[in-house]
């Protein structure tokens, strides 16, 4: 389904994996989507679970206007 995040998750974490110190991710690079929980809204969906419309917290979709789950 594809979903428009509308909530952003910010945690310290976000701090850590931005830097290469020993962690239990690998860092993110620059240029790449930062990691982060997010809350949205169903725009498609091919499965009769989720409809148009319906919030829904996909988990990690990331610091983006849209994200595939």
């Amino acid at each position: 389904m594809l979903v428009r995040n509308v909530y952003l998750s910010l945690d310290p974490t976000n701090r850590i994996w931005m830097s290469d110190m020993d962690q239990y991710m690998p860092p993110v690079q620059l240029g790449d989507v930062m990691r982060g929980g997010t809350i949205g809204v169903v725009e498609q969906s091919r499965s009769a679970r989720f409809q148009p419309g319906q919030v829904v917290n996909p988990g990690i979709g990331g610091w983006q206007d849209y994200s595939l789950a």
